[in-house]
Formats: structure tokens, sequence, C-alpha cells
């Protein structure tokens, strides 16, 4: 399966993180193991951009989510900066300079499999390697394009 995803590419961004403050003000303690109760959350910007994400892939998830091993590939398009020189540009769109600059391609990676994650397969455990053209890129218009490739546990068939 692929398909194209136009907007632009984002890393996972990193959770946000606060201690857990009882009615007393003062930061709630594990009965167990006495330290300070921390909670994990994503920012509002990331669930919204998600959010983003999951509506535009919707229309291409399958019936029910995939069940066997998957092959992920992702290759996210980043526009070009406008302040580079045209030849900058013209090597860019050519494929002979790839953006450096982040988001890192593994936190590219685990946003989509965050928002993939129990829509198009079961649990990203099932993701057993990626595509060899998976990577960051220059291209217009800024994209994802996505490949999964997979093999039902009851049908083996070659992942290629």
């Amino acid at each position: 399966m692929q398909f194209t995803i136009v907007i632009p590419p984002r890393g996972q961004a990193r959770s946000q993180s606060r201690a857990l403050v009882g009615k007393d003000g003062m930061p709630v303690r594990s009965k167990k193991s006495g330290r300070v109760v921390v909670l994990h959350h994503k920012s509002a910007s990331q669930k919204q951009d998600e959010a983003k994400l999951e509506a535009l892939i919707i229309p291409y998830k399958p019936d029910v989510p995939l069940v066997g091993p998957i092959r992920f590939g992702v290759r996210a398009f980043f526009p070009v900066p406008a302040s580079k020189p045209k030849r900058f540009r013209e090597d860019a769109l050519a494929g002979r300079i790839w953006p450096t600059k982040k988001p890192d391609l593994s936190n590219i990676v685990k946003h989509l499999e965050d928002v993939m994650n129990g829509v198009f397969w079961a649990d990203d455990a099932q993701i057993v390697g990626f595509t060899d053209n998976s990577g960051k890129y220059y291209g217009e218009p800024a994209r994802y394009e996505i490949t999964v490739l997979y093999r039902r546990d009851d049908n083996p068939v070659k992942m290629d």
C-alpha cells in the first residue's frame, strides 16, 4: 500500500511532564517508592498536529488493522528554504542535496507511527523494518510519501 499526504512533515515532539500536586499544594509521592509522581502528556500543538495528520490518512486506512509483520516506509519532502540561492534550489530538487536540519528522521517516523497505530496496524511492535528509500528529501509540495508492506500471518508472501 502506498499513498501521499500533502502536509509539511513534522517530528514527534517530546512529551511534557509535571509533578502531580495534591490538594495541599505539595507534590504527591508514591506510597510504594516514595518518589514524586510525574505525569507525562503531549502538548496541545502535538495533539493538533496528530489530529490533522490522522484526518488526512483516514481515507487510506485498511478496513481492519493489519496483522503480521510490516515494513514501513516514509519519504518526507521538505520545501527548499526561500533564502537559498537558485543553484542550491536546483540541486536540492534534483536530489543532490538533502535536508540535514530538524526534525530528524527518527522523530518523523515516530510521529507517523503514533498516528497510524491502531488504525493501520494493531501495534507498532509489528513493524519489523523500513523500506530502502525512507528518508528526508527536498521537494514541492511538502509531503509524506508512505509505504506499508505487510504479510498476513496466515498467508506468507514476500514483502518486497
